[in-house]
């Protein structure tokens, strides 16, 4: 069971999509004896900007907890073999930096979660409603599009905007700004759409444009299909064929937020570090400038 029922804001860090944008963004940062940092350097700096752009939303200093994937989506696999399967084999010099991660967040003293075999998005979701329903105000951190599907009056997104320094806050009146849609009717938007990121394949034929102006009339999936004979025979035809399609792929992104989760989340402060650790580490990896921050006054 999540821990934690403080009234406070808590930002909910989707790990990997921090780490693997901060790689792909930054230069080629090593330190002296040539070790890779881009990835360490970029996602611990990218922490800090995550919990004062909550912290300004929210009025309240929030707590932290970072999740992470481990085992594979199993379940998602067992449904169909093709999930994520176009996603590229992560470098070695990216994998060498998540033991480093892992342990300066341990020296930070803010929560790790994994589940095995159960996705991070999966977790996430399950602590952010647990956590929402506690009275917590929810940032979940993450680039990904399907938490979308979980906004509400106490759960936000943080996302990044084209610039990896800049970040955008979205609510349901953000959603509904850009889509047209409410939170509930995301599941059924990327069903029929489908999402390249995780190689989930939609319905062919229709697009964004489309799938928004069929949920703007009929509300879900099951609404859509049981309206056919009311929808231009091409979208139809189109619609019909990929039936069985829309329905997997409404299974596929479709978040769990039933998962037991037990983790209590901490305040980012230098005052609750375990200082000497730390600062070796960052010291053995010639991040100085990170270390001046994360070990300064400012977070204090």
């Amino acid at each position: 069971m999540v821990k934690n029922t403080i009234p406070s804001s808590v930002v909910l860090v989707d790990a990997y999509s921090w780490i693997f944008r901060s790689y792909y963004a930054l230069p080629d940062f090593r330190s002296r004896s040539g070790e890779p940092t881009s990835a360490i350097h970029g996602f611990l700096s990218t922490l800090p900007k995550l919990a004062d752009f909550a912290g300004e939303d929210s009025g309240m200093r929030p707590e932290m907890a970072v999740f992470f994937d481990l085992g594979g989506p199993q379940e998602r696999l067992a449904a169909y073999a093709d999930y994520k399967a176009n996603r590229p084999e992560t470098p070695e010099d990216l994998k060498s930096q998540i033991p480093h991660i892992e342990d300066a967040l341990d020296a930070m003293a803010l929560p790790r979660v994994a589940i095995h075999g159960v996705e991070a998005d999966d977790v996430i979701a399950s602590a952010a409603l647990a956590l929402a329903g506690r009275g917590r105000r929810v940032y979940v951190a993450s680039p990904d599009k399907d938490f979308f599907q979980i906004l509400s009056d106490r759960v936000r997104i943080i996302r990044t905007a084209a610039r990896m320094e800049d970040l955008v806050l979205f609510d349901e009146g953000k959603l509904m700004e850009k889509f047209g849609l409410t939170p509930s009717a995301m599941v059924d938007y990327y069903a029929l759409v489908g999402d390249a990121v995780d190689n989930v394949p939609g319905v062919r034929g229709i697009g964004e444009k489309t799938a928004g102006k069929l949920l703007a009339k009929y509300p879900t999936l099951d609404d859509i299909y049981a309206n056919l004979d009311h929808i231009p025979p091409k979208t139809a035809k189109l619609l019909s064929a990929g039936r069985d399609t829309a329905y997997l792929c409404r299974d596929l992104v479709r978040l769990r937020t039933d998962i037991d989760v037990a983790v209590t989340p901490a305040v980012l402060s230098p005052g609750r570090f375990d200082r000497p650790r730390l600062e070796k580490l960052l010291t053995k990896l010639d991040l100085e400038r990170l270390k001046s921050r994360l070990l300064g006054e400012s977070l204090l």
